[in-house]
């Protein structure tokens, strides 16, 4: 990945978190037709950060609220608590 150059280590020894990402998504869906989006293509959408952080549960709200359709992939049992919390 990219941002391995960055910060200088392999891959899984750094996370990135992008705190304005639902922001940005709601931005982004003004500019697009409705298609479905794919959450998690390259890395799990549901790292243990994420709990803390709920950015995805945000961003699922976001696309939920404007009526785009979303497949997530994630390994994770957080997955579960964005439909069952």
């Amino acid at each position: 990945m990219k941002s391995s150059l960055v910060h200088g280590g392999e891959g899984g020894e750094f996370i990135d978190v992008k705190t304005d990402a639902p922001e940005f998504l709601a931005g982004e869906l003004r500019k697009k037709r409705i298609g479905r989006v794919w959450l998690s293509g390259v890395c799990d959408a549901y790292q243990r950060l994420g709990k803390k952080c709920e950015l995805t549960k945000r961003r699922i709200g976001t696309l939920g609220e404007n009526g785009w359709p979303f497949t997530i992939h994630s390994q994770s049992p957080l997955v579960a608590r964005a439909f069952y919390s």
